[in-house]
């Protein structure tokens, strides 16, 4: 198997964007990636609709499926940084693509990102930055899975995930940073 990326797709509450969100990967300008998605309490069909379309071959790329077990949402500040970190477990390939479940990408974009990220020498870069926070979003990030494994997701009491992944990741001496095309075709 040549996979070398995962996309990370976290889900609550996702049943009116997620397959937009699986069928826009059909443009990925790549086929070497797979996709792990994981259900945290989605109580809108998500589950369901999720049940259908992650059945082998409605898309060309292979999709696992998990329920995170918890019930419900228990604060976007617990749960999200868990779900990111329990798909980076899950996740056996080279690097990892976090992509939120309403985030539409541009046309190659992974295709793109993957190999501008692994020339940089950068420990995470993004798609999507937010100028009001000052930060790369995680919702459109690569990064290595073993640095993803590794992450801490949780520093200190604040802060959103997307600032303690950067925190954490340059106490590593890894630097982060967004994919000036990429986000000018996104914000687009």
């Amino acid at each position: 198997e040549n996979m070398k990326l995962t996309i990370a797709i976290p889900t609550h509450n996702s049943a009116r964007s997620i397959k937009m969100v699986l069928d826009n990967l059909r443009m990925a300008g790549t086929n070497e990636f797979k996709v792990i998605i994981m259900d945290n309490g989605s109580k809108d069909g998500t589950k369901e609709l999720l049940s259908v379309i992650t059945k082998p071959d409605f898309y060309p790329y292979e999709i696992k499926y998990y329920e995170n077990g918890f019930d419900g949402m228990q604060g976007r500040q617990q749960n999200i940084p868990k779900m990111r970190h329990d798909i980076a477990e899950k996740t056996d390939t080279e690097f990892i693509m976090y992509l939120d479940s309403d985030v539409m990408l541009p046309k190659f974009a992974v295709k793109i990102l993957l190999e501008d990220f692994i020339e940089s020498g950068m420990g995470m870069m993004g798609i999507r930055y937010e100028p009001y926070a000052d930060h790369v979003q995680m919702g459109a990030t690569i990064m290595r899975t073993k640095d993803a494994k590794e992450m801490e997701w949780r520093i200190g009491d604040g802060g959103c995930e997307c600032r303690n992944c950067a925190a954490s990741l340059i106490k590593k001496d890894l630097k982060t940073k967004w994919h000036d095309t990429l986000m000018g075709m996104h914000y687009k």
